[in-house]
């Protein structure tokens, strides 16, 4: 009985998983994905790309860039039996690194880099 309620502490306790995931079902290889929702309630027009760091935490990714502007966007992923899956993807439009614009969409598309 006492080894039993050991081995119970010890797999409740080592089962890290990202926020916002559900442990149960978490995918062992997505640990640095976001799983929390957006803090658009946080996101003002104009605030700086520092600013904006300094709201959303999780690593993003430059979609579109030009003279003056740039996309990015962060993707949410969800936690299911069986694989995960990108769930939604907030874009920002930064013109002269302040916030022009910003968009959530329901793509499922997850964004890579480019290996070249």
């Amino acid at each position: 009985m006492k080894t039993s309620l050991i081995l119970i502490a010890l797999m409740f306790s080592g089962c890290a998983n990202p926020a916002g995931s559900s442990w149960w079902v978490t995918d062992f290889n997505k640990y640095d994905q976001n799983y929390s929702s957006f803090p658009t309630n946080k996101i003002r027009i104009g605030l700086s790309r520092n600013e904006l760091k300094s709201v959303i935490t999780s690593e993003y990714s430059v979609v579109e860039a030009g003279e003056g502007y740039e996309v990015i966007a962060y993707q949410r992923w969800t936690s299911v039996t069986g694989p995960d899956y990108v769930d939604q993807t907030l874009y920002i439009r930064l013109v002269n690194d302040r916030v022009k614009n910003w968009k959530i969409t329901n793509d499922a598309v997850a964004i890579v880099p480019r290996s070249w």
